[in-house]
């Protein structure tokens, strides 16, 4: 771990009751909010002061081992989920690639040159070559999620899972291509460590790609079940030499590779597919990029716990600046097909049907993208966050006649093991702008003191001081003392973590599109935003939507209304007065 790296600060107690009690109060009535405020004064003079006092004590063990006050509680949080990962934490991301001109518009030639790229950049972090990734600031980054370019897994186990790396060598080093429901194993790097020429990689993926559809069971399907159920199922599984392998050699894989053939989907639809539909993925493992060779469709598949996105962006800026080379010397290494023995007809029967009860689950997660025109940058600076952010709570109050808790999604690596913070936009001066934006009575005044609170939020989260992830950590050592503070099992707690819309961004750059993930809470949504402009300063309002079509209601209206309120939103910006603080905060994730 970098010694550079600050350590991420616990947050003094008072001020994590005050900004709790700042945030729950705009989800609350009266009566409620002193009912919330009588558990907060208790557990300030009782449990509070020595739970906090044990964190401390336990976040300096943290730091000394190179790791935080969070991170064991992170990963716990991640490996003890028992439903299927797609249901739950996975994510699909889009990759640009409009700044690599001469890249090839369609085919494997496309996809090869890709996968060159990746194959580079996967072996140059085992080099110890690849360039440290560096905040807005200059800041170092925490480099510890690049671990997953050494390939592994996360392994399903009964109660809680776990991550296996990869060999940190780069010699000889396999990837996995997913075609048609079928797994096939190729080599991408040479005795030294060194990727495969690029026209040796489009002769592999033509191989593959003239190989038929699957026939019998897919080797990616178990990975879409419950950890839980594979955990059990594994044990016996494995016992065959050949599943063995085949499992073996998907842990081991630097990335896997998901290639399609399929023209007339817009892209909300690819991630639809690519989060939630089986065979897409071996879903333990950290990183599958996704190629469409009818329509030039990059994307990848994320398995969350190890990597976040703002590391996934670097991971790909840094493989779109690789140098492509051939060389027709090399000869093409032989293609080997992966695949279960599944000689228990019982099991395969009970099998085959837990697949068709999850796919049919799936298939009631939807996605939807919009894109809002909108006018020219204003005369000040404005934050892309803060401002979707009021859209999408004019939208909730709009739809459903009041809001309930967002989360927001803040990059915190640039502390040792950082990962992220939880914002919770929705404050009383969010509420009273959107307020005044329906009732037609909004003022710049209301605008600009909902968008300096938004800012004073950010701030204070990349500097450590945010209060949500604290009090989860205060309510996790709680359950280990065997206490329950009121605090934690008042009503305004359970409100104000109950994520309605669960929200992230990772700012508008070249390399990440939008970002598909499932809602965190039942009848909620998850949603990505951006706001890209081109050469002429032409913008857009881009929310991508993903919720569940038999929990969350009114999602028609509720896309109706961001566009509403992006429309009304930039009525009020138009009317106000220049304000230099408005300067953007990135926040990403």
């Amino acid at each position: 771990m970098s010694k550079q790296l600050p350590v991420l600060p616990v947050p003094k107690l008072s001020q994590t009751l005050d900004g709790y009690l700042s945030a729950v109060r705009p989800l609350q009535s009266d009566v409620a909010h002193e009912a919330t405020q009588r558990a907060v004064a208790e557990f300030a003079e009782t449990d509070g002061p020595d739970l906090q006092q044990a964190l401390l004590d336990f976040a300096d063990i943290q730091n000394a081992a190179g790791k935080s006050w969070l991170s064991d509680a992170w990963f716990e949080a991640y490996n003890t989920e028992r439903r299927p990962l797609t249901l739950a934490s996975s994510v699909a991301k889009t990759l640009l690639t409009d700044d690599l001109p001469d890249l090839p518009a369609t085919g494997t030639a496309r996809a090869a040159d890709l996968v060159h790229r990746l194959a580079q950049t996967h072996l140059a972090y085992l080099h110890r070559e690849l360039p440290a990734e560096v905040g807005d600031h200059g800041e170092p980054i925490d480099p510890s999620q690049l671990i997953v370019l050494e390939g592994g897994a996360r392994l399903p186990r009964r109660f809680k899972d776990k991550f296996v790396g990869g060999s940190p060598e780069p010699a000889n080093r396999e990837i996995g291509v997913l075609w048609n429901g079928r797994l096939f194993y190729v080599r991408i790097s040479d005795d030294q460590g060194r990727a495969l020429p690029r026209n040796v990689i489009h002769a592999l993926l033509d191989e593959i790609h003239a190989k038929p559809v699957q026939t019998g069971m897919s080797p990616l399907a178990l990975s879409y079940l419950d950890s839980t159920y594979l955990a059990e199922e594994l044990t016996f599984f494995l016992d065959d030499p050949e599943n063995k392998e085949t499992h073996d050699r998907a842990t081991e894989a630097l990335f896997l590779v998901n290639l399609i053939d399929r023209e007339g989907l817009d892209s909300a639809e690819e991630l639809r597919r690519l989060n939630f539909n089986l065979d897409q993925a071996w879903i333990y493992k950290p990183l599958t990029y996704h190629f469409n060779l009818a329509d030039g469709f990059t994307a990848v598949h994320q398995e969350h716990s190890m990597i976040d996105g703002g590391t996934l962006r670097h991971v790909w800026h840094e493989a779109k600046k690789m140098v492509p080379y051939d060389d027709e010397t090399v000869a093409v290494p032989a293609v080997e097909e992966c695949v279960w023995n599944v000689t228990d007809t019982d099991f395969a029967h009970e099998l085959a049907v837990r697949l068709s009860e999850y796919q049919q689950d799936a298939n009631h997660y939807q996605v939807r993208e919009l894109s809002i025109p909108v006018p020219a940058a204003p005369a000040y600076r404005l934050s892309n966050d803060a401002a979707q952010q009021i859209v999408l709570a004019y939208a909730q109050q709009r739809t459903y006649g009041r809001l309930r808790s967002h989360y927001e999604a803040v990059d915190m690596r640039a502390y040792q093991a950082g990962r992220t913070e939880c914002l919770r936009p929705v404050t009383m001066e969010l509420r009273t702008l959107v307020e005044g934006m329906l009732a037609g009575t909004a003022t710049q005044d209301q605008l600009h003191t909902a968008l300096a609170k938004h800012r004073e939020l950010v701030k204070q989260a990349h500097a450590g001081q945010g209060f949500s992830r604290h009090l989860f950590m205060l309510k996790k050592l709680a359950t280990r003392a065997g206490l329950t503070p009121a605090i934690f099992s008042d009503p305004g707690y359970e409100l104000l973590t109950t994520d309605f819309l669960s929200t992230t961004s990772l700012g508008d750059q070249p390399d990440v599109g939008v970002v598909s993930f499932p809602p965190t809470s039942p009848g909620g949504f998850g949603v990505y935003y951006v706001a890209p402009r081109d050469a002429e300063g032409n913008g857009r309002f881009v929310f991508l939507l993903m919720w569940r079509d038999d929990e969350a209601e009114q999602a028609e209206e509720f896309a109706a209304a961001l566009e509403e309120g992006t429309a009304k939103l930039w009525e009020l910006i138009a009317q106000a007065e220049p304000e230099a603080s408005n300067a953007p905060v990135k926040v990403g994730v």
